[in-house]
C-alpha cells in the first residue's frame, strides 16, 4: 500500500502520497503501480475529498479495486511411489504437502522428470543415461507411468506449470520397477535311469537371454525348480535346486517302471520362467510285495493242487515268470521249484505245464494245477514273481492236504454161501490191503445183477461197518451175480465219492430150498462146514457160460444168447428137481390111501 501522513483524526483529514513503486497522475488522477508484487494484493480504495464548505452538498464520495498479483507455482514435493497395474508400472503422488497459494493458481498441469539410475557393472536393454520429461494433460496430483524396464532404478520428480510460468523440479524419488520372471526356459540335455531303479539323473542348459544385442546367461537366476509328477496326477514332488550354476540334479524316491511327467523352470527374483516339460519311465525293479490273493486248494484224486493268484500290487516291471516253490512236510524230499513263463498280452503263445499265464492287469487272476504229488501228504506252498531284474518276496506259506489217491486195488470176496436154515444168503469180503487200518469216510458198494430180471441192486453199507452182507427172498432158480467196490469221501470235496475197481464176480443160483436145500456158488464153504441140509455145488466158471457183464450205476448188463440158454437150463434143472418132489409127494399119498382103504375092509 501507499505511505499516508496523518494530519488529522478525521478522514478527510488524511492526504496520500506515493513511494518509488507508487505514482499518482494529475490532473486526472490515477494510481499506477510498478513493479507489482505479490504483496500488493488487495483491495484498492480511491477517496474524493472536496472543501469542507461543500460537504454537505457534496458527500464523501470513494471508489474501489482488487488487485490479484498472479506469481509462478510452487515447488511440488517429493513424490511417493508404488507399484501400478502391471509390473512395468509405477503410481506416482505428489498431493501430500502441495498447497499453492491463490496468485499461484490456477495449476494447469504437471511435468515428471524421469531417469535412469546408473547401476555399475549391471547391463540394460538401454543406456544408463536414459532421460525422460513426461507431461500430464490435467492438474491431478497423481499419475500411472507405464512402459518401464523392469529391474531398473529411475529417479522421479515433479513441477508444476500455470499461466505465469513453472515452477522447478521438486526432489527426486528412486524406485526400482517390478523385475520379470526369465524371458526364456532352460533347455533339457539329457534324462538318464541311475543306478537305483528309483532314481534318475536330469542334466540342462542355462537360458541364454539376449541383452544389448548380445547374447549372454542371465545373473539373476537364482535357482531351478523341478517337479515331478505321475501321469495319473498322483505323488506330485517338487524339488529346488540353487544356484544360477547348477545344471544337473538327482532325482529319487521314484516308483520303479511308472510313467512320470516333468517340468524344468528357471527361478529369478521375480519368478519363474515357463515351464521345459518332458517325460520319462523309470527303470524296472524286482517286485516290491509278493503276489496277492494266493489261494491253493486240494484236487479230488490225491495227487494234484490247484492254485490261483494275482500279480503283485506293485510289480515295478514286466512280470516275466512265477515260480512255484512247494515242500512235501515230513518228507526227506527236498524243496521244489516251478517256474512259469508268464506272456505279455502283445505275445505270442504263453503255455508253460500245459497252462496258459497271460498278463493283462492287476484283475487277472492265474491259475495253475501242481500236479503228480503224492496223495494224502501235507505241502507247504508259496508264490514268487519274476522281472528282469529278479525275484520278487515270496508270498506266505500255505499249508495244505492233497486228497486221498484213488484207491487202486480191489476188495476180494471170501465167502458166498445159503443157509437152509434162515433161507439168507450171506456174502462176505476184506478190504485192499491199502485201506485196511486207515481211517476214511465211505462206503462198502455192493453190486448184485439177476439173469432173470436183467437189473442190478446197489446196496452202500458204512465203511465201518463189518465186511458182510445177509440177503433174504432168494428166488428158486434166479442167477445172480455179485461183485464189491469200496467208494471213498473226497477231502477236497465230501460230495464226491472215489471207487476203487470192482472185485471179481462170484456168482449163485439156489436150485432147492425146503428140508434139504441145493445151490450152486462159485465160492462153496469147506466140505466140513457144509450141514446135512445143504448141499453146494460149485458154480461152472467156462467163459461160454459165464458171459455176463455188470454196469454200476449206469451201465447196463447185456448178456449173450448163450447165457440166456444157461439161465435156462438152470431153470429147467429147478423144475425138474421140483417135479421129482410133487411126483413123489403124490405117490406116497396114494400108497397112504391105499393103505386106508385096505384097513376099512
Amino acid at each position: 500500500m501507499g505511505e499516508k501522513q496523518e494530519l488529522g483524526a478525521d478522514i478527510e483529514q488524511q492526504l496520500w502520497t506515493n513511494n518509488e513503486r507508487l505514482l499518482l497522475k494529475r490532473p486526472f488522477f490515477e494510481l499506477r503501480i510498478f513493479p507489482v508484487l505479490p504483496k500488493d494484493n488487495g483491495e484498492w480504495i480511491c477517496i474524493l475529498e472536496t472543501d469542507p464548505l461543500f460537504a454537505e452538498e457534496l458527500p464523501l464520495q470513494k471508489a474501489g479495486a482488487k488487485l490479484l498479483v498472479l506469481e509462478k507455482p510452487p515447488i511440488p514435493p517429493k513424490p511417493s511411489i508404488q507399484f501400478g497395474n502391471n509390473k512395468n508400472s509405477v503410481l506416482l503422488d505428489w498431493s501430500k504437502g502441495f498447497l499453492p497459494l491463490p496468485s499461484q493458481q490456477p495449476i494447469i498441469k504437471f511435468a515428471i522428470y524421469i531417469s535412469q539410475k546408473f547401476e555399475e557393472n549391471i547391463k540394460r536393454r538401454k543406456n544408463n543415461n536414459f532421460v525422460r520429461v513426461l507431461s500430464t494433460k490435467n492438474n491431478l496430483t497423481n499419475l500411472e507411468i507405464a512402459e518401464l524396464e523392469p529391474n531398473t532404478l529411475y529417479s522421479f520428480s515433479v513441477r508444476a506449470e500455470n499461466t505465469v510460468g513453472e515452477s522447478q523440479f521438486g526432489p527426486e524419488a528412486v524406485f526400482r520397477t517390478f523385475g520379470l520372471p526369465p524371458s526364456k526356459s532352460p533347455e533339457i540335455r539329457s534324462l538318464i535311469n541311475s543306478t537305483s531303479p528309483d532314481c534318475v539323473e536330469l542334466e540342462w542348459q542355462q537360458p541364454v537371454i539376449e541383452e544389448d544385442g548380445e547374447e549372454s546367461t542371465s545373473d539373476s537366476i537364482l535357482g531351478y525348480r523341478i517337479i515331478v509328477n505321475k501321469l495319473d496326477g498322483t505323488n506330485l514332488k517338487e524339488i529346488y535346486a540353487k544356484g544360477s550354476n547348477t545344471q544337473k540334479q538327482l532325482l529319487c524316491s521314484l516308483e520303479p517302471f511308472t510313467d512320470y511327467s516333468l517340468t524344468l523352470e528357471a527361478h529369478n527374483l521375480f519368478g519363474y520362467s515357463k515351464a521345459t516339460k518332458t517325460s520319462f519311465k523309470t527303470e524296472q525293479s524286482i517286485p516290491s510285495g509278493p503276489p496277492q490273493s494266493v489261494q491253493v486248494l486240494p484236487l479230488p484224486g490225491g495227487t494234484s493242487l490247484s492254485l490261483n493268484w494275482r500279480q503283485p500290487e506293485k510289480p515295478n516291471g514286466i512280470i516275466r515268470a512265477y515260480l512255484i516253490h512247494f515242500k512235501e512236510m515230513f518228507s526227506q524230499r527236498p524243496l521244489r521249484q516251478i517256474r512259469l513263463e508268464a506272456k505279455n498280452e502283445e505275445e505270442k503263445d504263453g503255455e508253460l505245464f500245459n497252462q496258459q499265464l497271460k498278463q493283462s492287469s492287476s484283475n487277472t487272476v492265474f491259475a495253475f494245477n501242481l500236479t503228480n504229488l503224492s496223495s494224502n501228504s501235507r505241502y507247504k506252498i508259496q508264490i514268487s514273481s519274476v522281472t528282469d531284474k529278479g525275484e520278487g518276496p515270496k508270498s506266505e506259506p500255505i499249508i495244505v492236504d492233497t486228497d486221498i489217491a484213488v484207491p487202486q486195488e480191489s476188495p476180494k470176496i471170501t465167502s458166498l454161501f445159503f443157509d437152509c436154515a434162515s433161507s439168507l444168503l450171506s456174502l462176505e469180503w476184506i478190504l485192499p490191503q491199502n485201506l485196511l487200518n486207515s481211517k476214511f469216510d465211505g462206503f462198502h458198494k455192493i453190486s448184485i445183477y439177476s439173469l432173470m430180471t436183467q437189473t442190478v441192486r446197489n446196496f452202500n453199507i458204512s465203511i465201518n461197518s463189518p465186511s458182510k452182507l445177509l440177503l433174504d427172498q432168494i428166488q428158486l432158480g434166479e442167477q445172480l451175480t455179485l461183485s464189491v467196490s469200496i467208494l471213498l469221501k473226497s477231502k477236497a470235496n465230501s460230495s464226491i465219492l472215489l471207487e476203487t475197481p470192482n472185485s471179481s464176480q462170484e456168482h449163485f443160483v439156489l436150485l432147492a430150498n425146503g428140508w434139504k436145500c441145493r445151490y450152486r456158488s462159485s465160492i462153496c464153504p469147506p466140505i466140513n462146514s457144509i450141514t446135512s441140509k445143504s448141499i453146494c455145488e460149485n458154480f461152472p466158471k467156462t467163459a461160454a457160460n459165464q458171459k455176463i457183464q455188470e454196469e454200476i450205476k449206469t451201465t447196463t448188463l447185456i448178456t449173450s444168447i448163450q447165457n440166456k440158454q444157461n439161465y435156462n437150463n438152470i431153470k429147467m434143472d429147478a423144475n425138474m428137481a421140483t417135479i421129482f418132489f410133487i411126483f413123489g409127494t403124490a405117490i406116497a399119498l396114494a400108497i397112504f390111501l391105499l393103505f386106508l382103504c385096505m384097513l376099512r375092509r
